[in-house]
């Protein structure tokens, strides 16, 4: 009887261990997801879904000034992509999220030109509905650290 119920309290631990893990690997992270599309998007150089992954009134902001607005953003993006950047990978450092705004933090490695550079990176995304938008997004050369 003894041996019956350590073996039902080991398969329940293991339950819910397989079930942590699963609910771990299911649940992502809003702004790191936001981050992983744009840059699928990017380097397949589809500049309207890069878009679409921004609000209407986001700010990116870079080495180049700042950019206010889908018109600004797209005109500073599409020069990278025209250029034949693309990001060769990401190592996120930090995420939070407080009610709808989310945010991560870290590395990207990316190509220009042939060059491999190190950037920083802070995008915080809203969460309206459904729906996650870059509301605002900083990237500048890695010994430029973000506010």
């Amino acid at each position: 009887m003894k041996r019956m119920k350590y073996v039902l309290a080991g398969i329940l631990l293991l339950l819910v261990g397989i079930a942590t893990v699963a609910l771990q690997k299911d649940s992502s992270h809003p702004a790191e997801t936001t981050v992983q599309e744009f840059t699928r998007a990017y380097n397949e150089k589809n500049i309207d879904k890069v878009l679409s992954l921004y609000a209407s009134d986001a700010v990116m902001v870079s080495e180049a000034g700042v950019a206010e607005g889908p018109d600004a953003i797209r005109a500073r993006l599409s020069g990278g992509i025209q250029r034949g950047n693309t990001i060769a990978s990401l190592s996120p450092e930090r995420n939070d999220s407080s009610g709808a705004l989310s945010y991560t933090e870290g590395a990207a490695e990316v190509v220009s030109n042939g060059q491999r550079s190190q950037r920083h990176y802070l995008v915080i995304v809203r969460t309206v509905g459904a729906r996650r938008e870059i509301v605002i997004h900083y990237s500048l050369p890695s010994s430029a650290k973000t506010p």
